[in-house]
């Protein structure tokens, strides 16, 4: 079921139920009840079917299995991603010239680009009761495409990333009930951050960087300052004299062993992803999201697809995102693009939910930050 309906149906049941109750229930007492049970339940949703999914997977009920023949990134996809429901098989392909026999009530994947090749997509449809044409994957270069009715024939449309008016509002909403709240939390946290800094390195506390925000406009995204005061420079003069680094640092941008980080609590605050807190700020003047593509330094940026990176200012940048809960900094350009891209397709208010989610579990595993 494509998530906008899926999003729909669950707030019409909510808004139905609760009006419900206020109609049919004289004890208003008890319709708030039940309002605040079918609140509650609404957002276990997402949490709840995670644990459901795991279950049936041990138990060995959850998925089908499919071969992928010849495409081991697919397999390996799929494996990661095993939500999906597809439990791959990384089948060989069959010589030119040599028929298989048919796989009877068996299914095969294959890319979007097969389409360009009729003679493999028969063989295909010969040897394979279903034959699965991918094409919204990260790994693949179109996504964000949706089966459509045209006059009783299946088309294909591509949803558009704006979500309208009415799902902006909602957004924005929803990223103030977060940000505002959890600045007034988390201020504690972020002065006794200040006060560690200004021990290790005697300075400002706060760090200011110019990045590319919405429509290509600029913003100031503000971090709590994690490195020397004097960072450019011995970046610099690492990379001058370090190969290794310097092929680190044009891969993924970042340096696993940085020279600029300041020792023990520049290390803590970036692993703990706390560096990233002061941007609660930008989020609440609407300078960024809670969740969307990171506002990357414009060094970073110019290192993308030029097309990629107009697709990417067509939405809000954000604190988090997909492959910050994915990948983190074990990504380089082309995943980042990937993932970025598969977001922007398919950006949802509950897809928005279930990453900020996956962020608390991706902050204390710390996996692929530095």
């Amino acid at each position: 079921m494509p998530t906008i309906k899926r999003n729909t149906q669950s707030t019409a049941t909510l808004a139905v139920s609760g009006l419900g109750a206020v109609a049919f229930l004289a004890d208003g007492g008890i319709a708030v009840q039940i309002g605040l049970c079918l609140l509650v339940a609404l957002l276990l949703q997402l949490p709840l079917r995670s644990l459901v999914l795991r279950q049936l997977r041990r138990a060995g009920l959850w998925g089908e299995d499919v071969d992928v023949p010849g495409r081991p990134d697919l397999a390996t996809h799929f494996r990661k991603n095993w939500h999906y429901g597809i439990n791959p098989r990384l089948a060989d392909s069959a010589p030119e010239g040599i028929a298989q026999p048919r796989q009877k009530n068996a299914a095969v994947l294959a890319g979007a680009e097969i389409l360009g090749d009729p003679d493999r997509l028969a063989t295909l449809q010969r040897q394979y009761d279903d034959v699965i044409l991918l094409a919204d994957l990260p790994g693949l270069r179109v996504s964000g495409l949706q089966p459509a009715g045209l006059n009783g024939r299946i088309g294909l449309t591509l949803r558009s990333p704006n979500p309208g008016r009415t799902g902006r509002a909602v957004r924005r909403a929803l990223d103030l009930l977060i940000a505002v709240p959890a600045v007034v939390l988390l201020s504690p946290v972020i002065l006794l951050a200040g006060l560690a800094i200004r021990l290790a390195d005697p300075g400002p506390v706060f760090y200011r960087q110019a990045r590319e925000g919405r429509d290509g406009s600029t913003i100031q995204v503000l971090k709590l300052r994690t490195m020397y005061r004097d960072a450019e420079q011995r970046l610099k003069d690492l990379l001058a004299r370090d190969h290794e680094a310097q092929a680190e640092w044009q891969t993924h941008f970042k340096l696993k062993s940085d020279p600029r980080i300041l020792p023990g609590v520049g290390s803590i605050l970036r692993s703990s992803s706390c560096d990233e807190l002061p941007q609660l700020w930008n989020v609440i003047v609407g300078d960024m999201g809670i969740v969307g593509p990171r506002p990357f330094p414009f060094y970073h940026l110019d290192a993308m697809d030029k097309v990629f990176r107009r697709k990417r200012c067509s939405v809000t940048p954000g604190i988090t995102g997909l492959w910050q809960v994915s990948e983190r900094s074990n990504a380089d350009i082309d995943l980042q693009q990937q993932l970025d891209g598969f977001y922007i397709d398919n950006r949802s208010v509950w897809f928005d939910l279930h990453l900020v989610l996956k962020t608390f579990s991706a902050v204390v595993s710390r996996n692929g930050a530095h």
